[in-house]
C-alpha cells in the first residue's frame, strides 16, 4: 500500500480537481481508508468481515460485494468494445447536427414574455438575440 499512498499524494492536486475530493492527511498510515473513498466513489461495495489481531497489531480484513465488481466489470467491456464507441460518436454526430436552434433558425423569445421583462434582464436577452441572429 505504500505505492498506493505515494501516488496519492504525487496527484493529489488532479485527484481534488477531478474528483472533489481531498486526500487523508495520513494516507501513509492508513491508506486502505483513502482506498475505500475510492472504492466508494466508483460505486464498488465493501463490508469489513473480521479483525485479527497479531502481534499487538490489528489486522482488518475486508470483502468487495461481487456485485459491484461485475457492474464495473459491464461497463468497462461496453467502454472498451468498438462497435459501442462508433454508435455513441455517432450519435452524438447526430445530435450536433440535429440541433433545434442553430444561427440558421436561432431561439427567439416570444413578444409577450419579453414585454413582461424590463430592465436590465429584457437588454441582456436582446443583447443575446442579436448575437445569434448574426
Amino acid at each position: 500500500m505504500t505505492k498506493f499512498s505515494d501516488c496519492c499524494l504525487k496527484h493529489k492536486n488532479e485527484i481534488a480537481k477531478l474528483y472533489g475530493m481531498a486526500i487523508r492527511r495520513d494516507v501513509h498510515n492508513k491508506p486502505v481508508r483513502q482506498l475505500l473513498e475510492f472504492l466508494n466513489l466508483t460505486g464498488v461495495r465493501h463490508r469489513k468481515l473480521k479483525t485479527i489481531k497479531e502481534e499487538e497489531k490489528k489486522i482488518y480484513l475486508y470483502s468487495v460485494q461481487k456485485e459491484s465488481v461485475d457492474f464495473l466489470d459491464k461497463i468497462s467491456a461496453r467502454h472498451s468494445d468498438l462497435d459501442t464507441q462508433d454508435d455513441w460518436h455517432d450519435r452524438r454526430g447526430n445530435r450536433k447536427r440535429n440541433r433545434l436552434f442553430t444561427k440558421k433558425s436561432p431561439m427567439r423569445f416570444p413578444k409577450t414574455y419579453r414585454a413582461n421583462i424590463r430592465g436590465g434582464l429584457a437588454t441582456a436577452l436582446e443583447l443575446i438575440e442579436k448575437r445569434f441572429l448574426d
